[in-house]
């Protein structure tokens, strides 16, 4: 469903570690599934209009998303955070998804 509509995600624990990511993901930004559990910095899409790091501090100081929107390899794509807790009822871990949009 996710590639129909042309969007992407990465989710990401609290210690800005993937977690997971979409085939959209691991298609256009080569992610391998190694890069599962290393750091975004390390193995994270660069992109030249959004440093994903500081997207993920921003949203960090508050509750809404953040997005941001530009060219990356001559395609238009915007690009939003959201805090998200995921895992078993009781165990939850708090982190955020990265949703990408080619538009």
């Amino acid at each position: 469903v996710l590639k129909i509509l042309n969007t992407g995600i990465i989710l990401i624990d609290e210690q800005k570690k993937i977690l997971r990511f979409s085939s959209l993901i691991e298609r256009d930004f080569l992610l391998q599934p190694h890069d599962v559990e290393r750091s975004l910095s390390t193995v994270g899409p660069r992109l030249g209009f959004v440093d994903l790091e500081e997207m993920l501090q921003n949203l960090a100081k508050g509750k809404a998303p953040v997005s941001a929107t530009g060219t990356h390899d001559g395609r238009k794509l915007s690009v939003e955070a959201r805090h998200v807790q995921f895992g078993p009822k009781g165990a939850e871990i708090a982190g955020a998804i990265l949703v990408f949009r080619w538009l």
